[in-house]
């Protein structure tokens, strides 16, 4: 095939690929590529066919074959990264030697193309997915200097920022993104993220459904849906196992068991989470909650200029820690409660009744109750210091 009709092809084929017609557009490539063997643009356009279609490994080969025919062309480079991190999302056991592998081609993409925003944000989400946090943000920052007016620079900082944990990071980032295209659904589903990371699960829930339908194939958007399900159904689980409280150990490891079993999203469940999410995303409450804080949230853009000094790393918070540091925390704390609560009952009661079995019985039922009332206490203290927040930042 001679060069004009491989660029005939190629234009057809990016323009069927853009109509999502992605079968369609892998067929005319394989032929194209039959006549034209050595053209890297060629092999390119069936990579993206191939990732379109969710053939990961095949197109990370085709990238392979690009990157051998043009060495020093970066778009080659960070078309193999994209490959690699797709396949890497596809939770293979070797993901971690996927995202490994992608990070030296977008470095490399970077290396060639210093001035093209794209191949920052490439490594970037890279970086993000293997948890290089602060490379990550320096490479978002680097995209968001070259290309501010660009709304994949905002969505990707918002990416990495929720990455990091910095749920007001990524909610200023989603918040440029959706004024620069109003119809972004990763921008929606990333703000969603934010908001349910920040303790605003109701407002989560709405822009994962507007998320949903920006964009009907998301399947991102409605495994988020299905989580807050799950969150509401955790909730459910420690109002039932509230009886427990006179046996605070007891409600301690049934409390833990039921949110190691919701975490795992039982088959039997996902219907039921996935109806409730939805149904609070679709409440008329929410919504309205939801137009509200979006106005607040236009009203302050404009009032102030955007951030030149975005960073999705804000200093160390102590939400950052693990899951299993979290609740040795938990458990430890409640543990030294418990015991000091137990001695001072035991002080008193021994007082009343020195030397009597019912000074220890006395003591340990007011340690268990004592604790489970400051416990209780303090979350719903937590909870209503977490709304009084929310209410301020949505004016």
């Amino acid at each position: 095939m001679t060069a004009a009709p491989a660029r005939e092809a190629a234009a057809v084929c990016n323009a069927l690929i853009d109509a999502r017609r992605y079968q369609h557009a892998l067929d005319l490539a394989v032929q194209a590529v039959a006549s034209s063997p050595d053209d890297a643009n060629l092999h390119c356009i069936m990579a993206r066919a191939l990732l379109g279609l969710g053939r990961n490994f095949e197109a990370v080969e085709a990238t392979g074959r690009a990157v051998s025919l043009a060495p020093l062309w970066a778009y080659a480079h960070r078309l193999g990264a994209i490959a690699f991190i797709a396949l890497a999302k596809e939770k293979h056991r070797h993901a971690k030697s996927f995202l490994a592998q992608a990070v030296p081609e977008a470095r490399e993409a970077v290396r060639i193309g210093p001035v093209d925003p794209m191949n920052h944000l490439v490594l970037a989400e890279a970086l993000a997915a293997g948890s290089q946090l602060a490379e990550a943000d320096a490479a978002a920052r680097r995209a968001l200097e070259l290309a501010p007016q660009l709304a994949d620079t905002w969505v990707m900082a918002s990416f990495v920022a929720v990455k990091a944990r910095n749920w007001r990071a990524a909610e200023v980032a989603c918040r440029h993104a959706l004024a620069i295209d109003p119809n972004n659904s990763a921008a929606k589903n990333n703000l969603g993220l934010a908001l349910r990371g920040s303790g605003r699960w109701t407002l989560g829930a709405v822009a994962f459904e507007q998320a949903a339908v920006a964009d009907p194939r998301s399947a991102a958007a409605r495994d988020n849906i299905e989580l807050i399900g799950f969150q509401y159904l955790s909730v459910l689980a420690s109002v039932l196992l509230l009886p427990l409280l006179v046996v605070w150990p007891l409600f301690i490891a049934a409390r833990l068991g039921a949110s190691r079993w919701l975490s795992h999203r039982p088959t039997r469940l996902r219907g039921i989470a996935f109806r409730i999410g939805l149904r609070v995303a679709r409440s008329r409450r929410y919504r309205r909650k939801y137009e509200r804080a979006n106005a607040s949230a236009v009203r302050q853009a404009d009032a102030t200029p955007p951030p030149g000094g975005w960073t999705a790393l804000g200093g160390p918070r102590w939400w950052t820690l693990g899951r299993s540091t979290r609740i040795f925390v938990l458990v430890s704390a409640t543990v030294v409660l418990f015991v000091l609560l137990s001695a001072a009952a035991g002080t008193v009661a021994g007082q009343v009744a020195p030397g009597s079995p019912v000074a220890t019985v006395v003591a340990v039922l007011c340690g268990l109750l004592g604790t489970g009332a400051v416990v209780v206490g303090a979350a719903a203290v937590k909870s209503a210091v977490s709304s009084a927040a929310a209410r301020r930042r949505q004016g």
